[in-house]
């Protein structure tokens, strides 16, 4: 008897921890720095701020000039580029969505560390690391376009391929049912901070959080990363909002 008591709180221990390590939708920022000449800068060093939380992530480019830095909570950044024997880089804000990879190559000039150039041109928005296709429909679009019954999952009617299900389907009067590139309404797959949210009845969504809850999600149609799995339809991964520096809420 207490050879099974340990197995099942064994298991019990490790089902908590697969949840938890799974409870992470993050973007990433990756790049290149290079010299006025455009040959790589090794060992410069990067500082990525959340605007939000002021939380700060360092990085350092390798022998060929690269640099990834991973797991970052979706929001708006700071970054620095930091290398002797040239000027600071300082780029104002830089968007991580959810589950998205940034491309930002950093050109440095010859100068002093003091001197500083803020670079005010916006980083890409086109994932070219990837051959996921996906839309992000981000925390102002949820706050302030017009939703009929507080179901969030109507705005993923905006993302190109999607439409509603064919009449007569076994999902048409689910609410946050939808098609994508013309598989099936129960071919999608639901995620809720990382972590597994369908139905097993339906498979459709399990939990639909609050409106006011919701930082921002994305419907990624096509060739998801092999992480998801599960079905051959749309990956629609939530993010609820986290903590930060300022007050924030709403009132109805």
């Amino acid at each position: 008897m207490s050879n099974l008591i340990l197995r099942l709180c064994t298991l019990g221990v490790a089902l908590l921890l697969s949840f938890v390590w799974a409870q992470d939708p993050t973007g990433s920022i990756s790049g290149i720095v290079t010299d006025p000449q455009q040959a790589a800068v090794p060992n410069a060093n990067l500082k990525a701020t959340s605007k939000t939380s002021g939380a700060v992530r360092r990085s350092e480019t390798g022998s060929a000039g690269t640099y990834s830095m991973a797991l970052l909570p979706p929001g708006p950044y700071t970054i620095e580029v930091q290398k002797d024997g040239f000027r600071t880089v300082s780029l104002p804000v830089i968007e991580v969505g959810v589950d998205a990879t940034v491309r930002l190559d950093v050109s440095l000039q010859l100068g002093t560390v003091r001197e500083q150039v803020v670079v005010t041109d916006a980083a890409s928005m086109i994932d070219a690391t990837t051959a996921s296709v996906g839309y992000v429909v981000d925390t102002h679009n949820v706050g302030q376009l017009p939703l009929n019954e507080r179901d969030f999952l109507s705005f993923a009617l905006l993302v190109p391929g999607v439409q509603m299900p064919a009449d007569g389907s076994q999902n048409i009067q689910t609410k946050g049912s939808f098609s994508v590139n013309g598989a099936r309404e129960q071919s999608n797959n639901f995620l809720l901070d990382g972590v597994d949210n369908n139905d097993p009845f339906n498979n459709q969504y399990s939990v639909l959080p609050p409106v006011e809850a919701i930082q921002e999600f994305k419907v990624q149609s096509s060739s998801s990363s092999p992480e998801f799995g599960r079905t051959a339809g749309a990956q629609v991964n939530i993010v609820l909002k986290t903590g930060s520096n300022s007050v924030h809420g709403s009132a109805l």
